[in-house]
């Protein structure tokens, strides 16, 4: 499909519950059998709510057959998990 001359792409923003490994992967595989195009996962580096995003990168891409995958990271400040350093607040 295209839209203004580009290719459109489908995808599902995949949170990374720790809590249900299996749930998450059975997302992943079942967004890959509906035809998404992508994934992205969600990054919150030393969060232990979320799996680790790189693991899970890769074990999504070896459980499913045609879907790409992406780590998502916020860029925004106020939407980390980390307080910022004192550094990076002046």
């Amino acid at each position: 499909m295209s839209d203004y001359g580009h290719h459109l792409e489908f995808g599902y923003f995949l949170i990374p519950d720790a809590n249900d490994p299996d749930g998450v992967l059975e997302t992943a595989r079942l967004a890959d059998r509906l035809g998404y195009d992508l994934l992205a996962v969600q990054d919150h580096p030393y969060g232990p709510a979320h799996l680790d995003t790189l693991a899970l990168l890769g074990v999504i891409l070896a459980q499913t057959e045609r879907i790409g995958a992406r780590a998502h990271t916020p860029t925004d400040p106020s939407l980390s998990t980390q307080e910022p350093k004192e550094s990076q607040t002046r």
